[in-house]
């Protein structure tokens, strides 16, 4: 049967799985939206809208 510490520590995992894959796209956009060249793919109004949602 399942108690309730191990459905906490399945939602601990899962949640901090979700916030690492939130953060590593975030940064991913940051990074194509202020790189030097710019970026031909990645509007800064996408990121910005992200960001505001």
């Amino acid at each position: 049967m399942v108690d309730s510490n191990m459905v906490l520590t399945g939602q601990t995992f899962a949640y901090t799985f979700y916030v690492l894959a939130i953060m590593l796209l975030m940064g991913w956009f940051a990074y194509n939206v202020t790189k030097s060249e710019g970026s031909k793919e990645i509007k800064p109004s996408l990121f910005y809208s992200l960001v505001g949602f």
